[in-house]
C-alpha cells in the first residue's frame, strides 16, 4: 500500500511540474509572437520602401546617380543613361569618372573634399559629358 501512495505522490508531482513548464512555454510563445509580428511589420515597411525609392528613381525625369569614391558609377537612372547618350547603365558604369565623363569645369577635387568631411554631397551640381562628347 505503501508503494502505491508513494507512487501517487510522484505522479502528483510529475504533473504539476509538467503543467509549470508548460505553463512556462505558453508564456515564452505569448511574448515571442509580438516581436515575430513586429518583425514581419518592419520587413513589409522596408519592402514598400524600397519599392518607393526604386520607382522614384526609375521614373524620375532628372538624373540621379551614385558612384563610388575612386569613379566607379554604381547607380544611375533610365533618365540620366538617355541624356547622356548611352544604350544602357553597363555601358555607362563601364566610365572611370576619375579620369573622363565630367566637363573641364566640373569641380572633381571639391566633390571628393565634401565626401570626405561630411560624407554627402548637397548642393553640388555635375556637369557630366555626353558620350559623343560635349
Amino acid at each position: 500500500m505503501k508503494k502505491t501512495s508513494g507512487t501517487k505522490v510522484e505522479l502528483i508531482a510529475e504533473i504539476s511540474s509538467a503543467k509549470r513548464r508548460i505553463k512556462k512555454l505558453e508564456q515564452s510563445e505569448a511574448k515571442r509572437r509580438p516581436a515575430e509580428s513586429q518583425r514581419e511589420a518592419a520587413l513589409a515597411a522596408l519592402r514598400g520602401s524600397e519599392e518607393r525609392f526604386r520607382t522614384l528613381v526609375e521614373n524620375a525625369t532628372l538624373g540621379i546617380y551614385r558612384t563610388t569614391p575612386d569613379g566607379r558609377v554604381h547607380l544611375a537612372n533610365p533618365a540620366l543613361v538617355r541624356m547622356l547618350g548611352y544604350s544602357s547603365f553597363e555601358d555607362l558604369a563601364s566610365r572611370d569618372l576619375e579620369k573622363s565623363g565630367f566637363e573641364s569645369s566640373y569641380p572633381r577635387a571639391q566633390f571628393m573634399e565634401m565626401m570626405e568631411r561630411d560624407g554627402t554631397i548637397k548642393g553640388l551640381e555635375s556637369a557630366w559629358t555626353r558620350r559623343t562628347g560635349p
